[in-house]
């Protein structure tokens, strides 16, 4: 074993792993709520879910991705889970597939929210489930395009997002 000569050097040590063990509870208190709820969801399939990643081209994820991944565990179906990776898709396929949700990432450090702001405001999308319920979200990139301990809080956003009447609403 190491022989640490300060507080501090232990400290950089030991805070990794209490911030690994802070995310392994949190991953098994979420994994029993997901498992708890699994049967919900399978009666409560929330339909199609539009993930909008950028704006111009309009691009998103689809099969082969870790975010399709987690659409479906959250209760989803990704209107473009038939899409291999990382792909670009046309507002009117997006319209086409009517998304009862639909989430954008933006980027908490820089601000940028413009491909939420797409999924908001463009005006062809207002007739879409996701627009006329009041169920279009956005959600920090840092959470959902990171693979590591926060995919554990990106499930949970989304399954927020996509079953408000089983998880707490998003607000």
């Amino acid at each position: 074993m190491k022989n640490y000569s300060s507080c501090s050097a232990l400290f950089f040590f030991i805070l990794p792993l209490a911030l690994a063990e802070d995310a392994m509870n949190r991953n098994v208190h979420f994994r029993g709520s997901l498992e708890n709820s699994r049967i919900q969801f399978e009666k409560n399939k929330k339909g199609h879910v539009a993930f909008i990643v950028w704006h111009d081209p309009l691009m998103t994820a689809g099969s082969g991705t870790f975010q399709n991944e987690l659409i479906g565990k959250a209760g989803g179906i990704n209107v473009a889970r038939d899409l291999i990776g990382w792909v670009t898709i046309s507002l009117e396929v997006v319209i086409q597939a009517n998304p009862e949700v639909m989430i954008a990432s933006f980027s908490y450090v820089t601000g940028e929210d413009l491909s939420f702001q797409v999924i908001k405001e463009e005006s062809r999308l207002g007739s879409t489930d996701a627009r006329q319920n009041g169920r279009v979200y956005g959600i920090d990139e840092s959470v959902i395009s990171r693979p590591g301990p926060r995919i554990v809080e990106a499930l949970e956003l989304l399954a927020q997002m996509i079953h408000p009447e089983i998880f707490h609403p998003i607000e």
